[in-house]
């Protein structure tokens, strides 16, 4: 497939262009993908730094109370229910409280021996039973138990901001002693601090870590709980993007606490589309890598880490961000870089656009033009301005060439032209047999008003005359054969082949019967004489081709059709008639246009008699009154042509007296008196 000029450089350059596009691009996305990863793994990192500093400053708690009491030697009067001593214990412990915001209570508890529960009172939830009875000016709560058997009896002690004693109580404890908890027994067995993962306290039902300290003797061990709130707010300002999601999990992959979450709280299951792709991770093991899942329809990027590795519990940190907030700004930056792209790219084009039809115009408009002369259209005129000097002969040339056709056009038939064009072997002497349908014309009473108007005034009306007829013939696919005087000869069906030629050889008669009526009334109103028009139709087998010698030839049919058209168009005249065709042509197109019967004769030169019909109109246009005259005009011939003239005659002066303009009436009427005279 061949291509335009303009198009071969525009594509050139469009893919050049484009290439050297993608590449800044690809360059910039690539740029964008590493500064995106590299921002993700500073958040990994950050968030693991701030956890590892988070439980270094839990266990720097702890170091801090297992200093402080170890200078206090009434702690094992505490614990052995000394009061001065446990009021020296909790002064102790005091500033630690005031500086860590998180610490709801501490343990002192020893094996088989009474234990010692310390917690803030303002820091136990609101629905805590001992913050329920405390005393309104309470700060702390002591706890006291004692192991009775199966229960604990606990003593309770509240204490004021001054360590005041501002109310006591006795209550029963069921709940664990800490001697059955697993910090206990993991911190004297190490013999140094421990950190337990989330989990619930038993004492308030608040989420968090407890880290134990073994005190010096190895028997008793001091515990701080830790609740997570500022935990949450410690993730929850390590952000990526909006909906960055921070959590701590099991490992098993259980979520233990994440930071999306409001209140700080044991997650028992994973119900989410997220919680279960993390589980699945962590099922691959896929821990210390950065991966990509799908949760919810949406890509989310997942870290897991191993929160201190040292310890025997497994705690892990898992990091994840939806993709679509990662890649904000990479493709904020990619599309950016396309509409730069594509600017550059349009505003290229348009130059190579300009300056490729700038050379390639004129001689797409000669090619264009050419194209039409092939075709044997002629309307574009060629007018072409070229510095070029190549492109500007052309155009002159191709001027010369299509002025020169659109002359030729005009004596000889277009689609003659085309199909000699087409096949240059159709332009020999010879022809064909076809069928097809011919039409003669002649203007009535021509010769008398033409002795009486000058040439040149009668050359002019008769070519306008001419261009109704033309244009009537050759828009119902008719080709205007010669000009004969005041006649024109037509034909169908050659030398294209054309299925219905009959009908629209009857077609084109009516609609030049109709044309001539306007152009007669502008006649008459301009006292001009009118160009009344007889036609002649007949259809048969004929002789078609270039008739002629080598040097001058004429693509015409020949034959008895064409001869029997001519005749039946004077035989017009005789019965007052205008278009007269042949039975054939009745025949043919009987369902779709009008005729009446007019007479059986024998044309000039023929033998044998025809039926002749006059073509009245379309039978779509037929109104009731036409309908009458048609049916009463065949009553009236068939009374006629089956020898009963005087029935005849009754029926024809009865037509006769509802159409007296009917001009074929007065010589059918005379016919049939003359059939009524007495024969001599």
């Amino acid at each position: 497939m061949k291509h335009p000029f303009y198009v071969k450089i525009l594509v050139i350059f469009s893919l050049t262009t484009f290439l050297l596009a993608s590449a800044l691009i690809y360059l910039g996305y690539s740029t964008g993908l590493g500064l995106r990863n590299e921002s993700t793994a500073q958040l990994i990192t950050h968030a693991e730094e701030s956890l590892e500093r988070y439980v270094t400053a839990r266990f720097h708690a702890g170091s801090i109370i297992e200093m402080t009491l170890a200078q206090v030697p009434e702690t094992e009067a505490a614990l052995d229910g000394n009061p001065d001593a446990a009021e020296i214990v909790i002064r102790a412990l005091t500033p630690v409280f005031a500086n860590f915001q998180s610490m709801t209570g501490a343990y002192l508890a020893g094996r088989a021996r009474p234990h010692l529960y310390i917690a803030r009172i303002d820091r136990l939830p609101e629905d805590h039973p001992i913050r329920i009875i405390a005393p309104a000016d309470s700060l702390y709560a002591v706890e006291r138990v004692v192991p009775i058997k199966e229960s604990h009896k606990a003593h309770w002690i509240f204490l004021d901001e001054q360590i005041v004693v501002t109310a006591m109580t006795d209550l029963d404890d069921k709940k664990i002693s800490p001697e059955s908890m697993d910090w206990f027994h993991l911190a004297l067995e190490r013999g140094q601090s421990i950190l337990t993962p989330p989990h619930i306290f038993s004492h308030t039902g608040q989420v968090g870590m407890t880290v134990a300290t073994p005190l010096t003797n190895g028997q008793d061990v001091i515990a701080v709980n830790f609740s997570l709130p500022d935990l949450s707010n410690l993730l929850g300002s390590i952000r990526l993007s909006p909906r960055t999601f921070i959590s701590l999990a099991s490992e098993d992959g259980v979520l233990l606490h994440r930071t999306d979450k409001q209140e700080a709280r044991v997650l028992p299951q994973s119900s989410g589309a997220l919680e279960r792709a993390i589980e699945s991770l962590f099922k691959q093991n896929a821990v210390g890598k950065a991966r990509i899942v799908k949760a919810a329809g949406e890509d989310h990027m997942v870290y897991i880490g191993r929160l201190r590795p040292e310890e025997d519990h497994n705690v892990y940190l898992t990091v994840s961000a939806p993709m679509s907030e990662l890649n904000k700004d990479v493709d904020s930056l990619l599309i950016q870089s396309l509409i730069i792209a594509a600017l550059i790219v349009a505003a290229s084009l348009i130059f190579v656009v300009s300056l490729s039809r700038l050379i390639s115009a004129p001689i797409s408009q000669v090619a264009h033009i050419a194209g039409q002369i092939a075709r044997l259209d002629f309307s574009s005129s060629l007018d072409i301005q070229s510095r070029i000097s190549e492109i500007a002969q052309l155009s002159s040339a191709m001027k010369r060439m299509q002025e020169g056709l659109t002359v030729f056009g005009r004596y000889v038939p277009r689609q003659l032209v085309q199909k000699i064009m087409s096949a240059p072997e159709s332009s020999n002497l010879g022809g064909e047999s076809r069928e097809i349908s011919i039409m003669f014309t002649d203007v009535r009473g021509f010769t008398s008003f033409a002795e009486k108007l000058p040439s040149d005034k009668l050359l002019r009306m008769t070519s306008e005359y001419f261009e109704v007829m033309t244009g009537c013939i050759m828009n119902r696919q008719g080709i205007v054969d010669k000009f004969i005087g005041d006649a024109v000869m037509a034909f169908w069906n050659a030398p294209e082949e054309n299925p219905d030629h009959v009908a629209h050889a009857c077609e084109a008669a009516l609609d030049a019967q109709a044309a001539l009526q306007e152009f007669n009334r502008k006649q008459a109103a301009a006292g001009q004489p009118e160009y009344c028009t007889r036609f002649g139709l007949n259809v048969g087998e004929c002789a078609i081709g270039n008739v002629g010698s080598s040097d001058r030839m004429n693509y015409t049919p020949f034959g008895s059709v064409v001869n029997m058209a001519s005749r039946i168009e004077g035989i017009n005249k005789h019965y007052g008639t205008q278009i007269l065709v042949t039975e054939e042509v009745r025949d043919r197109v009987r369902d779709r246009f009008l005729f009446r019967p007019i007479d059986q004769v024998i044309p000039k030169g023929a033998s044998i008699p025809i039926i002749l019909f006059e073509l009245l109109g379309r039978s779509d246009d037929a109104g009731k009154q036409t309908q009458a005259l048609l049916r009463d005009w065949q009553m009236a011939y068939d009374a006629l042509q089956a020898g009963r003239p005087a029935e005849a005659l009754n029926l024809f002066e009865a037509i006769e007296k509802t159409h007296p303009e009917d001009p074929a009436l007065p010589p059918i009427i005379a016919r049939c008196r003359q059939a009524l005279e007495p024969e001599d």
